[in-house]
């Protein structure tokens, strides 16, 4: 096989798979590259009210010039992690490598931001190539890092990597496998309300 499939892991490994894309009779639910219904609805909503929230905190902290260098900044940042997904994705070597890896590796930038390291142009610009990215997650029903959304998207791909958000899938496809219409309720009602909190919150932050 092609080493396209570069940072998913080993397909002799279970519960593991490689590039959705390279394999289209593989339609295992997998962790890290899959999204079910709840999970998807549950990243665009939650992007969405990442927008709502980086829109004020963005029109407060950057004037006009410090905004076209954010701009900048997002298109170096999303350049940068699609020329370093393609890269590895090349690299035949790297093929049997844990998901882990490559998913903690691609997450260091966004350190910058609670280090205090650069501009405050470079952190939003960050911020919003970061919810962007949840957004694509959930309607492209990517279930990988949201730093590697737009590069899968713009590559044509379906690389394993770990998100915080598989939580979400895990609990969902956890649910289904036991088919409990009361277990669903429940998760959708605990998301709602989870969702409604962080409505709250980002109303008080623009108060």
């Amino acid at each position: 096989m092609e080493g396209t499939h570069a940072m998913s892991h080993d397909t002799g490994t279970a519960d593991r798979a490689v590039d959705h894309s390279d394999t289209p009779a593989d339609r295992r639910f997998v962790i890290g590259r899959d999204v079910g219904p709840v999970a998807g609805w549950f990243r665009i909503i939650f992007g969405l009210i990442a927008v709502a929230s980086l829109w004020y905190r963005v029109d407060k902290a950057l004037d006009g010039g410090e905004l076209a260098m954010m701009v900048v900044w997002f298109a170096v940042v999303a350049a940068v992690y699609t020329a370093v997904i393609w890269f590895f994705g090349r690299i035949d070597r790297f093929r049997g490598v844990s998901p882990w890896i490559p998913s903690a590796l691609l997450q260091l930038p966004m350190m910058l931001y609670p280090m205090g390291i650069g501009s405050d142009p470079l952190h939003q610009a960050l911020a919003v190539y970061t919810t962007i990215g949840v957004l694509l997650c959930g309607v492209a029903r990517y279930g990988g890092l949201e730093v590697a959304a737009l590069p899968m998207l713009l590559l044509g791909r379906r690389t394993v990597l770990y998100s915080p958000f598989n939580a979400v899938d895990i609990v969902e496809q956890a649910f289904r496998r036991e088919r409990t219409r009361g277990v669903m309720w429940a998760t959708s009602l605990t998301l709602t309300v989870f969702v409604l909190i962080e409505i709250r919150w980002v109303s008080t932050q623009q108060s």
